[in-house]
């Protein structure tokens, strides 16, 4: 993976604007489960119940932008900077959100906790590891992981959003299973929440699954139950037709570049091979 020297570096050659704002409103609610653990029903779940912003894991794929700062958090991460896991700079990202669900703010969920003590947690989980995994494997790993086509690879290097977005996925997922889900990503999930139980001894929060519902939730969160049933969103085709839609423009950038470099590359060619036969 990159060094922080070599990230500048590349961050020359593709440039893209850094994510800088300013928090705006307080962060009101860390839920720090990992993905697949209803982390989209739970974002929709407290968007009706009165948040007005709340960060996924979609807002960033949305958000090219946002991966040069999740780079950067990540390499303070790896390297156990501390001073520089603070709430200016996750703000740069999550500054006009009030809570936050998923990847990848779940990744940096002990610093999160840190930097934001007064905010309300909850760790929503998934009862059965096994179709946790299982469903990841399906989604995750098949658009950004080992199923990942090689094409999107090789486009990566002609635009910077889609360049940017393949070095962040090894700091907002990959990296925390060494890059092998599929040996190593249940022993993630488990180490994950273990940790986290650890770290919230003290601290008042609700351990919450999606089959859980609107009760708890709401009185843990001190809002009124909604009248009606309780969302559930990004399931695996809902999950697909989302990716697509971001992806698709991202690569489309790429491919417009890739085609105007080639046409640059044919026409130099043409011209060297003409002026060398001219000359001959």
């Amino acid at each position: 993976m990159p060094s922080t020297l070599l990230f500048n570096i590349l961050h020359t050659i593709y440039p893209l604007q850094n994510p800088n704002k300013t928090r705006d409103r307080p962060l009101e609610v860390l839920a720090v489960g990992l993905s697949r653990t209803g982390t989209d029903s739970l974002r929709q779940a407290l968007l009706e119940v009165g948040y007005q912003n709340v960060y996924h894991g979609f807002s960033y794929g949305a958000s090219p932008n946002d991966c040069i700062q999740w780079i950067r958090l990540g390499q303070a991460q790896e390297r156990g900077d501390k001073s520089f896991l603070n709430a200016k700079e996750f703000d740069r990202i999550l500054g006009d959100c009030d809570a936050v669900t998923d990847i990848p703010p779940a990744g940096f969920a002990n610093e999160l906790l840190d930097a934001f003590p007064d905010a309300k947690v909850i760790l929503n989980y998934r009862e059965d590891v096994d179709a946790w995994v299982t469903s990841c494997l399906n989604s995750i790993e098949t658009t950004s992981g080992s199923g990942q086509p090689w094409y999107e690879y090789f486009l990566s290097y002609f635009g910077s959003s889609l360049f940017f977005r393949q070095w962040s996925y090894w700091y907002v997922w990959a990296r925390y299973f060494g890059g092998d889900f599929r040996r190593n990503g249940k022993a993630w999930y488990l180490r994950h929440y273990r940790d986290l139980e650890t770290k919230l001894e003290g601290r008042k929060y609700l351990k919450w699954k999606a089959e859980d519902g609107w009760e708890p939730l709401c009185k843990f969160l001190d809002k009124t139950v909604p009248l009606g049933p309780f969302p559930h969103g990004n399931a695996p085709e809902e999950f697909f037709k989302t990716v697509e839609v971001y992806k698709a423009e991202w690569t489309s950038r790429s491919e417009k570049n890739m085609r105007l470099i080639g046409g640059i590359l044919a026409s130099v060619i043409v011209g060297v091979v003409g002026f060398a036969y001219a000359r001959s």
